[in-house]
């Protein structure tokens, strides 16, 4: 099921800063069926963690390097603990093998892309499938998430590559030009542009704003397999099925440096993010590091015992965000100004957004300073009671999301409020917990909310019977000038 020479197809990722002044590592999957764990400074494997019987075909890591994901024949995406190599999920649904696999950037998610013609896109708390998206003619070989979380790109093994909104689960471009299978696709820094990578032996950048290719690069010889930009967004480096990897210029397609030193092809190359080390995966077994300003191997990394399909630094980024409030329990009313807050290193600007559906859809708030690290935020009209906020640095590269959902109320009284003993309790109800009839006696003309301040009904003073057999059990708030009363519908 490989699309490469000798039947092989080959992916790999990048997400660190390599430097002497800390550990360095990485994760690779191989054709062996295992996920190891490599120290760079020493070119030892700290932990082999076993994904099935062969053909791991990905692999990625969160952006905190705290956990991993890797995908393969057995047809699952599996989730890992690093520190101790725990294995926490297996996310199942596929019919047919995965290809590729990726975190979100809050690495609460993730996308994988199958043999079936499918992307799924799943919740790692609990292993569940959230959406599937459909419509594709052929298999999918490729993904890649935008940082918000809202757009995929994925390539496909009958030439073409797509752009998804998740929320909507919408097809909003087709990417056309490649002859062959697109089997590498990466956002642009800024996630206004994209590069592919094709069996066609060509680069192809690509502008999202209206799906037309900027430039073609063909510096290779045989099929490309991965690609990656360069953290500044003006370079390429790209691995090849000609046992080369290529560091080219976007601006004019010119090939900077090549790096030569694997005896089979490659298995994909990434870039380090700080710009200065690359590292690459091929079928001769090996895993090599590079350093890019001079074409150097550092090390070469041995002991998987097939073609290592996939591998990918592990270093936590120096920037970080923390959202301090709202972050789960919190009921604002609609109308309130309340004090969004966080904790932040190394970030000047953060974006703001929330979502009323548990972290389906989100709205933006706003664009500000990260410091002072609070925001003034006049809670709209949206009454729900899965609130969430994200804040993310202004590329979305990194970002943290409320631990647990919120509310917002529409009337202005908290869930606290008709517990108060010094209000008066003119009204008159019974049965109470009731069921499917509720009687009252009003004093005057009333309202009945839910807890989510929505109202219910109106009613005139004077004693009524309620059919309540449609209303969902809970607690209902009856309000009447002054006078409340908490009333309880049970089944």
């Amino acid at each position: 099921m490989k699309m490469l020479l000798l039947s092989l197809i080959f992916s790999i990722s990048l997400s660190s800063v390599l430097n002497a002044e800390q550990p360095s590592f990485a994760i690779s999957g191989s054709d062996d069926g295992t996920v190891k764990y490599w120290d760079l400074n020493t070119g030892e494997c700290i932990r082999t963690m076993v994904h099935c019987e062969r053909y791991v075909d990905e692999v990625d890591v969160s952006n905190d390097c705290l956990y991993a994901l890797s995908c393969g024949y057995d047809m699952n995406v599996k989730y890992w603990r690093l520190p101790d190599g725990a294995l926490l999920q297996t996310l199942s649904g596929h019919t047919y093998e995965p290809n590729t696999c990726v975190f979100s950037s809050n690495g609460r998610y993730a996308l994988s892309g199958a043999w079936d013609n499918t992307i799924k896109y799943w919740r790692l708390s609990d292993g569940v499938c959230l959406k599937t998206l459909t419509g594709y003619p052929d298999a999918v070989m490729s993904v890649d998430i935008s940082g918000d979380g809202i757009y995929v790109l994925s390539g496909e093994r009958g030439m073409f590559a797509r752009y998804w909104d998740i929320p909507s689960e919408t097809c909003l471009m087709v990417l056309r030009g490649h002859d062959l299978s697109v089997n590498s696709i990466v956002f642009s820094p800024d996630y206004r542009y994209a590069l592919t990578g094709s069996v066609d032996r060509s680069i192809k950048y690509w502008n999202l704003a209206d799906s037309s290719c900027i430039r073609t690069i063909n510096v290779h010889s045989s099929p490309v397999y991965s690609v990656r930009f360069s953290p500044d967004g003006n370079f390429v480096l790209s691995g090849s099925s000609d046992k080369t990897m290529k560091y080219s210029r976007l601006s004019d397609g010119v090939c900077m440096m090549v790096f030569e030193g694997h005896s089979y092809g490659l298995a994909g190359v990434d870039i380090s993010s700080d710009g200065e080390y690359a590292i690459s995966a091929s079928a001769d077994w090996n895993i090599k590091l590079w350093k890019i300003s001079d074409g150097t191997c550092i090390r070469t990394l041995t002991g998987h015992s097939a073609t290592v399909q996939s591998v990918i630094f592990c270093q936590s980024s120096s920037k970080s965000i923390k959202v301090i409030s709202p972050n789960g329990g919190e009921n604002w009313t609609v109308g309130s100004v309340q004090q969004i807050e966080w904790e932040c290193a190394n970030i000047d600007t953060v974006k703001i957004r929330y979502s009323i559906d548990g972290g389906s859809i989100w709205t933006d708030i706003a664009e500000v300073p990260a410091n002072p690290a609070s925001y003034s935020w006049t809670v709209p009209n949206t009454p729900s009671e899965q609130c969430l906020v994200d804040i993310s640095d202004k590329h979305n590269s990194t970002t943290d999301c409320s631990d647990n959902c919120f509310t917002i109320s529409r009337v202005g009284f908290s869930k606290e409020w008709h517990f108060n003993k010094s209000t008066p309790e003119k009204i008159i109800a019974y049965p109470c917990p009731f069921k499917n009839n509720l009687s009252l006696s009003l004093p005057e003309n009333a309202y009945i909310f839910n807890t989510l301040g929505q109202r219910i009904v109106s009613l005139p003073k004077g004693k009524h019977s309620i059919d309540t057999s449609k209303w969902r059990e809970g607690v209902y708030i009856v309000k009447s000038g002054k006078d409340c009363k908490r009333v309880v519908k049970v089944n």
